[in-house]
């Protein structure tokens, strides 16, 4: 589970900053060629800025590397779920003023959810009952 330092942290990021770890958090492990050349190129920015931002990542604790085909490359130690749960947290907070209610009528009016997410959002549904009812 990310903890609320890391919660902190991961609000603190510049956009780039963000940008590249949503890139690594969704893509997986990744040399600084392979995101400079999939991300960085895309965007605009040069390999050295890419670089750069990766190990300032890592240096700030969200990014770890390891030798792959004698380059490196670097891998989110924050696991995905935890960070966009953080990145919806941050938004109820800053955008929603702590209401949940825009994103619950959101979900409930959405077409296009799965069978799985559906059954995911009726747990959780549950779960906030039975969690409502012990007082």
């Amino acid at each position: 589970m990310i903890t609320d330092v890391v919660m902190r942290k991961l609000a603190k990021l510049g956009k780039l900053e963000f940008e590249v770890l949503r890139f690594l958090v969704t893509r997986g492990p990744s040399t600084v060629g392979e995101v400079a050349g999939s991300y960085g190129e895309e965007q605009g920015y040069a390999r050295t800025t890419v670089q750069t931002v990766m190990e300032r990542l890592r240096k700030k604790g969200f990014l770890d590397r390891e030798i792959k085909d004698g380059t490196y490359a670097y891998f989110s130690k924050v696991p995905a779920s935890a960070f966009f749960l953080g990145v919806v947290k941050d938004f109820v907070r800053e955008s929603l003023s702590h209401d949940t209610s825009p994103i619950v009528a959101y979900l409930a009016q959405s077409k296009g959810l799965t069978a799985e997410e559906e059954a995911v959002l009726r747990k959780l549904a549950m779960r906030v009952e039975e969690e409502g009812s012990d007082d």
